[in-house]
């Protein structure tokens, strides 16, 4: 079984989005949305696409917004456990 884990471009993707979406909100700390976006990827199907959330209360519009997670943002490693 693959685990997904966020590479460097991955980290800076995911601040990038999140700080776009999020600018108004003092304070906010994208890497609090890094396991998100691993968890939506390990979740998904193999290829390494996924999608997170991310909750209203943090976003500009008052709205949740889905961010896409890309294949290039994972490194992966095997894991033994078939859970």
């Amino acid at each position: 079984m693959k685990i997904y884990k966020l590479n460097e471009l991955g980290q800076k993707a995911v601040t990038h989005k999140v700080l776009e979406i999020c600018s108004q909100h003092e304070g906010i700390k994208p890497d609090a949305f890094f396991n998100d976006a691993e968890d939506a990827v390990n979740d998904g199907n193999a290829n390494g696409h996924g999608y997170f959330e991310i909750h209203r209360q943090f976003t500009d519009s008052k709205n949740p917004v889905v961010v896409e997670c890309k294949p290039e943002w994972f490194d992966t490693q095997e894991s033994d456990d078939d859970d």
